[in-house]
């Protein structure tokens, strides 16, 4: 189905940087697995995730319970040994999770410690306030059903060119930006629309912020998107709500 859509976008002249695919939290299918155990089956999620070229989020730890130190060092594991991405959430609606705080710390270590360069660090991230849906790795999350699937951008360079065409003029910089994100954000969110029309699952919304790369660009002829797949028992919804053909989007 995510090969579908990419094609979709691609006769629109966007360019697909990536398929991602987020599961549920990993806690709840390891199972009473061993330690060796549960390695042994995210190394090959690891390894289908290379061969079928897709990016793998396992999903978000919550620590509840401030002893749950083996579900951190499992994790420091995976995240040292293979590319999954992953996160720990420090802070929510019911204030900030110092006992998660430290584990992330913990975990960070770790993988320094333990992976070329500490660079798989980059799969990881210490989050607060991130709702389900979001398709931007490592942060992604989901709690529920499946056949279900968001976009994210990376525009990065489309917000350079277009400031830059506004010469300094702050007032123009707005306008263009919110203009050009506007008809984007329009363009895009069809695509999408169509894609859950020809598929049957369903479009969990749009995130476009304008994430950067060196080569990120979402202009006319040289477009990027993200599709990724976010599986939640909730309704269809929009991450930055597109507002009406009349009103123009709010740009910071």
């Amino acid at each position: 189905m995510l090969r579908q859509a990419k094609v979709a976008f691609e006769k629109s002249g966007y360019e697909v940087q990536s398929i991602r695919i987020t599961t549920q939290p990993f806690t709840e299918y390891i199972g009473g697995r061993s330690t060796a155990e549960a390695l042994n089956f995210f190394k090959i999620l690891d390894d289908l995730s290379k061969k079928e070229s897709f990016l793998l989020n396992i999903g978000r730890l919550t620590l509840p319970d401030p002893s749950d130190t083996a579900t951190v060092e499992l994790l420091s594991q995976i995240l040292a040994t293979t590319r999954a991405n992953a996160s720990v959430a420090v802070a929510g609606e019911d204030g900030v999770h110092w006992n998660a705080i430290r584990a992330a710390a913990q975990l960070m270590k770790y993988v320094e410690d333990h992976s070329p360069n500490g660079a798989y660090n980059f799969d990881f991230a210490a989050v607060a306030m991130v709702p389900p849906n979001v398709p931007f790795f490592p942060a992604s999350n989901h709690d529920g059903a499946g056949h279900q699937f968001s976009v994210g951008w990376e525009a990065g360079a489309f917000v350079t060119d277009v400031l830059a065409g506004a010469n300094g003029d702050v007032q123009v910089a707005r306008e263009l930006l919110s203009r050009g994100l506007e008809h984007q954000a329009r363009v895009v969110d069809a695509i999408a629309t169509q894609v859950e029309k020809d598929s049957g699952w369903t479009y969990m919304g749009l995130d476009p912020t304008p994430a950067p790369n060196a080569d990120s660009s979402i202009g006319e002829q040289s477009s990027r998107a993200t599709v990724a797949v976010v599986m939640i028992p909730i309704g269809r919804k929009r991450f930055v709500g597109l507002p009406p053909q009349h009103e123009s989007p709010e740009v910071a």
